[in-house]
């Protein structure tokens, strides 16, 4: 039994410990259908917290939904200066557009949680269909996300895949391929397969395009579409299916890991003589167990997907036809374009211009520097080029003297060649 030692507010102090102890706990999310309406699960792994909603029976996190203007901007502008091929596309006549911010459940598509550590294992979306409509730009951004503690094992995978393409001395058509696009596609794991849709206003489909593309798990990354080819009122995208591509090349990447010259011939001995099946899980237990949770899974959380769509469309409190499917974010297109404009001015501000006549006032803004090379140095042979310029070198040497009366010549010292850094001196 607790005593009570001699203050009277202290925390009781246990003779020993109780035999029986009752607790209650967050019923796991893996068992979302057992939840009653109202109930708070948690997943057991992240420690994330849900809610199966009252009205609906739609499990959400609201986690998810804690995300700013400020950090979706800056997403934003980010990815735009990285892909110059996405362009938002104004509709004629429309007063608005909406930069909408949308949330996949992964564990309702797949009624389980969705473990793309399974051999062959594919996201398909051709039942629960994932249909973005009215589209205003140039493509839409996705990012597929993996649960927290499984970031670091896709990231091993990756690198794992990647040296044993670079050192295997097998060489035939498949691996050389494969080499190929790994590299043209560095670290990319995923490939996204999706038909873009032109219409008109009555649905009428113009043209019909089946595209695919490379990205990254757990990073935002663009999913271009080219509707500058086509007459259209109307852009439709519809996600087909996600191929976690290093895990369906399990086959190959045995291959290539085997005759790899980084793998030591004892290993090599050990492996031959395995399936892929087997080599599947020889490679996860022996190669990425320690960073992989105890449950031995690579789970997907949620996509998520950045998109610009058409006012009209906003009518609902969900767009979409799938209660899967979750707006998390929505703003007018004006709004987020003055926060754009507001980041590339204190980015303009930073910037360091190098002109031989005064830049105009649109590209040298408030804040930013004007360089001048009048003069360049050879340092080998300290022979000085004359560079196209306004300043007169006379005069700015008067100017560095202090006294402009008398021309002071000044000595400039390379300090750093490799870093640009110099010192400027007066003559004696």
């Amino acid at each position: 039994m607790p005593q009570l030692p001699g203050g009277g507010g202290s925390k009781p102090i246990f003779e020993e410990k109780p035999d029986v102890r009752f607790a209650t706990t967050f019923l796991s999310n893996r068992y979302r259908d057992y939840a009653v309406e109202g109930e708070s699960l948690m997943d057991k792994v992240t420690g994330e917290l849900f809610i199966k909603r009252e009205k609906d029976g739609v499990v959400v996190s609201h986690s998810r939904d804690k995300i700013t203007t400020s950090e979706i901007v800056h997403n934003l502008w980010f990815l735009m200066k990285n892909n110059p091929e996405f362009k938002i596309i104004r509709k004629p006549g429309l007063e608005s557009s909406k930069f909408s911010v949308c949330d996949i459940d992964m564990f309702g598509y797949v009624n389980d949680e969705c473990d793309v550590s399974k051999k062959d294992f594919k996201i398909d979306f051709n039942t629960n269909k994932i249909v973005l409509e009215d589209i205003e730009s140039s493509g839409v951004f996705i990012s597929v996300n993996t649960r927290t503690s499984d970031k670091i094992v896709t990231e091993i995978f990756n690198d794992k895949y990647g040296e044993a393409l670079k050192s295997t001395t097998t060489v035939n058509t498949e691996i050389t391929q494969e080499k190929e696009r790994f590299m043209k596609n560095f670290h990319k794991d995923l490939r996204v397969l999706y038909q873009v849709k032109y219409k008109n206003n009555s649905d009428t489909v113009y043209q019909v395009s089946d595209m695919e593309t490379y990205i990254k798990s757990n990073e935002l990354s663009i999913l271009p579409i080219k509707p500058e080819h086509y007459i259209y009122d109307e852009i439709e995208i519809q996600i087909k299916n996600i191929d976690f591509v290093l895990y369906q090349k399990f086959a190959l990447f045995k291959q290539a890991y085997e005759t790899s010259s980084d793998v030591s011939d004892e290993e090599k001995l050990k492996i031959q003589s395995m399936s892929t099946t087997e080599f599947f899980t020889y490679f996860f237990n022996e190669k990425i167990s320690n960073f992989i949770f105890s449950d031995t899974k690579v789970v997907v959380n949620d996509i998520v997907v950045y998109s610009i769509v058409s006012f009209e469309d906003i009518t609902t409190e969900n767009m979409f036809d799938n209660k899967l499917v979750r707006m998390i974010y929505l703003e007018d297109i004006d709004v987020i374009n003055s926060y754009l404009n507001k980041i590339s001015t204190s980015y303009q501000n930073q910037v360091v211009i190098y002109s031989g006549t005064r830049p105009d006032t649109s590209i040298w803004t408030k804040g930013s520097i004007w360089v001048e090379p009048v003069e360049t140095t050879i340092l080998k042979t300290l022979k000085v080029n004359q560079n196209p310029h306004v300043t007169d070198k006379n005069t700015l040497e008067k100017m560095l003297s202090g006294n402009k009366n008398i021309i002071q010549h000044v000595t400039i010292t390379t300090i750093d060649p490799e870093g640009g850094n110099i010192l400027v001196t007066p003559n004696p």
